[in-house]
């Protein structure tokens, strides 16, 4: 009778410890898709994060030519004001030139 319960205590240990194994097998499969999908997860998410920065970064260097093109035809801009102006006072100064020149010679022929 001893021999037959220790047959069954050696059996229920036997039985527990495949179940142990078992249940631990399976957590440790949970585990390992768990972390898985976590690593999935994070890919996804520095690939969305990547495409982002790409995009913010596009969008500052259209900015930045956008600003040069204005700044260029502002520049441009007033340089051709200036151009005009000195032009202006150029042509005045040789018509004064003139004018006194005229006065000088008519002068001279009096």
């Amino acid at each position: 009778d001893a021999a037959e319960r220790g047959k069954q205590v050696a059996g229920d240990a036997a039985g527990k410890t495949k179940e142990t194994s078992h249940e631990t097998k399976n957590k440790g499969q949970q585990a390992v898709e768990g972390n898985k999908q976590l690593s999935r997860d994070a890919t996804d998410n520095a690939k969305e994060t990547s495409h982002e920065a790409k995009h913010r970064g596009q969008q500052a260097v259209d900015q930045t030519s956008k600003d040069a093109r204005e700044a260029s035809l502002e520049t441009k801009k007033k340089g051709e004001q200036v151009l005009d102006q000195t032009k202006e006072k150029v042509g005045s100064h040789a018509d004064e030139a003139r004018r006194t020149g005229r006065q000088v010679a008519d002068e001279a022929r009096e």
